[in-house]
């Protein structure tokens, strides 16, 4: 498996397309963004000329892309990919989307002579190159195997026992860890409304039972200095994330009432401009909701304006 496709070359896609090139791979992307080709091509990915385009002559082919509309279009039409001549294709689909969207993908690919598979990642731009991204495969292990020299260009690779296992997995991670945050938002905001200092308060809770790893480092490596920007996870993303995971479970008739009220503090702390600063930023609302400072340096970051409505 030497030859991939890739569509969508954003700050995660097109990490993972400059790995699989640096790594000897022949990787053939496309991206609707010129600017994205250009950097991509930089890296040694050859420019594809659409998704199409990317999807021919190749082994596989990967999707990095915003939600389920643009998957769609990456796969449909004469440009796209279920129009490449490329006979029993492999489309790994590492775009996080709904569970049910990914379903529907899975069940109408196989019409065109393609197969499709929700590989969902964790982790961030630096993680390809360090060979750290974690792949949650929708696949047997059998299934797998012969994407192995593919993912292990990128970081380990789990089997999660069939199609749909692994966006599950992913929407379940994302919540959890945007629950996580939040609640620890709260805690810090009461925690210095009552005078702890917030780097002490910190180092505290990490000899406790409510220690965690949303505590150590994005409480610890982002809140506390205020490292917001650039932002290694969007909080506009985690809105989008988390109303998918809300989503879903109001499809399967479960009911997420802490979730929900999550969803919609990420919805509050987009709306106050914080969209495009790391998802830690959720602690920023949470502070001025308190009237406190949870960030120990206030000149280490600056918000960008609010904007214009």
């Amino acid at each position: 498996m030497r030859k991939i496709g890739m569509i969508g070359m954003g700050s995660m896609g097109g990490a993972v397309a400059a790995a699989l090139a640096s790594r000897g791979l022949a990787v053939k992307g496309f991206d609707v963004r010129p600017e994205a080709m250009t950097a991509a091509a930089g890296a040694g990915v050859l420019r594809a000329t659409s998704p199409r385009d990317a999807a021919t002559g190749v082994d596989a082919v990967l999707l990095s892309l915003p939600d389920a509309p643009d998957v769609a279009r990456a796969l449909e039409g004469g440009d796209g990919i279920l129009a490449a001549p490329t006979a029993d294709l492999a489309i790994l689909d590492m775009t996080t989307l709904s569970p049910g969207a990914s379903a529907e993908f899975t069940a109408r690919v196989p019409a065109f002579g393609k197969r499709y598979y929700d590989t969902p990642i964790v982790g961030s731009p630096a993680s390809p190159a360090a060979r750290t991204l974690r792949i949650f495969a929708g696949m047997t292990e059998a299934e797998m195997a012969p994407f192995a020299p593919l993912f292990d260009a990128l970081g380990p690779a789990v089997a999660m026992g069939g199609r749909g296992r692994g966006i599950a997995f992913k929407i379940i991670a994302i919540l959890l860890s945007g629950m996580n945050v939040a609640v620890l938002a709260e805690i810090f905001a009461l925690g210095v409304k009552l005078g702890l200092e917030p780097s002490k308060l910190h180092q505290m809770l990490m000899g406790t039972g409510g220690a965690s790893f949303a505590l150590e480092h994005k409480i610890g490596q982002t809140v506390l200095p205020g490292a917001y920007y650039p932002a290694p996870f969007r909080l506009d993303l985690m809105v989008k994330d988390t109303t998918i995971g809300v989503g879903e479970a109001s499809r399967v008739g479960v009911p997420l009432p802490i979730a929900s009220i999550v969803n919609q503090m990420y919805r509050m702390a987009s709306a106050e401009g914080w969209g495009d600063a790391d998802s830690g930023a959720i602690c920023e609302l949470y502070a001025s909701l308190a009237g406190v400072r949870i960030s120990a340096d206030p000149q280490s970051y600056k918000k960008p304006p609010r904007p214009a409505s």
